[in-house]
């Protein structure tokens, strides 16, 4: 008789932990007219960029915009769902003590792998864009406190949507100084093919870089609505290079020398497999700091294309998050 009830309550428990989930992502569904999330998922218009900068600020930690890629957002990034990783936000403030503005776009899948339904919303995605970009190069303009810095994260396809933005309308111009601290796209899924034409139009202005992991498995099996002669850019950039784009190789930083890992989160410090310099070089980018190449990476043969150094430590302050 105990057993059952005991059995009764987990069900029991487990029907009120799903209820109260579904109740909390009630309100976290695509609204176009709501291209920006604070972490507790409130959510602002268009008219409002202002009122979500200063609230994010207001904290007084480093702060990020964060563009996300493919999935049912923004309750993928904010609470989590049923597909492969989420809740996205919430490391990013746990493992970096910075405080993030998600940029949400309709970017909900038909299936794990489908890439055609969320490029069939790249355009609607890009508009929003511009007008977001458009608020906060004014905030910034206008704003008293010059010291204010935030950095760009462009995650997977969300670096599709930049493109498609950079295919409509030009980046503010260089006279006017970069409006992000530094860019940092990590595994982007956007095409390899003639990628320097629409990144250089940034790199120009801003720091731009980019993550690329060989071995990565969700770009690995990218390929839906993509021609045969492409692939991802994260996955395997083709020459020509934007010339003043930094490259940053995560290859092979596996548990073990040489091992492959097949990370797609590569911001995630847990699927960093304690490796301290890429740790090191990612704590720098998402807070605003200079990063220091020079004792974390390689330099190859293409000046701008580094190989982050393989150093496995599991003591190291970079985890302790």
């Amino acid at each position: 008789m105990r057993i059952l009830v005991l059995i009764v309550s987990v069900i029991i428990s487990v029907i009120l932990s799903a209820c109260a989930l579904i109740n909390k992502n009630s309100n976290l569904k695509f609204n176009v007219d709501y291209p920006l999330y604070s972490s507790d998922g409130e959510k602002f218009n268009f008219n409002e960029v202002a009122k979500a900068l200063d609230k994010t600020f207001a904290v007084g930690l480093p702060v990020l915009l964060f563009i996300h890629g493919r999935g049912d957002e923004p309750q993928k990034s904010l609470t989590g769902s049923f597909f492969v990783e989420g809740q996205a936000v919430k490391k990013l403030e746990e493992q970096y003590k910075i405080k993030v503005l998600m940029f949400n776009w309709n970017s909900k899948a038909a299936s794990l792998y489908d890439r055609s339904a969320p490029l069939s919303q790249m355009s609607q995605a890009a508009d929003s864009l511009k007008k977001v970009l458009i608020e906060l190069e004014s905030y910034f303009l206008n704003n008293i406190n010059k010291n204010k810095k935030i950095a760009l994260l462009v995650h997977s396809m969300g670096s599709i949507v930049l493109q498609t933005y950079l295919k409509k309308n030009s980046w503010p111009p260089k006279s006017k100084g970069p409006l992000f601290s530094q860019i940092i796209l990590t595994s982007p899924d956007v095409a390899n093919t003639n990628h320097a034409d629409w990144l250089s139009k940034i790199s120009e202005v801003e720091n731009v870089y980019i993550s690329i992991n060989k071995n990565d498995d969700i770009l690995e099996k990218s390929t839906d609505s993509r021609q045969d002669s492409e692939k991802a850019l994260g996955l395997r950039p083709e020459q020509p290079y934007s010339p003043k784009t930094t490259y940053l190789d995560l290859t092979g930083l596996g548990d073990t020398l040489g091992k492959s890992t097949g990370a797609h989160e590569v911001f995630n410090k847990e699927k960093m497999k304690n490796q301290l310099h890429l740790c090191q070089i990612f704590n720098q980018l998402l807070t605003s700091k200079k990063p220091d190449f020079e004792s974390t990476t390689t330099q190859t043969n293409q000046s701008n294309y580094l190989k982050i150094k393989f150093n496995v430590s599991k003591t190291q302050e970079c985890f302790n998050f």
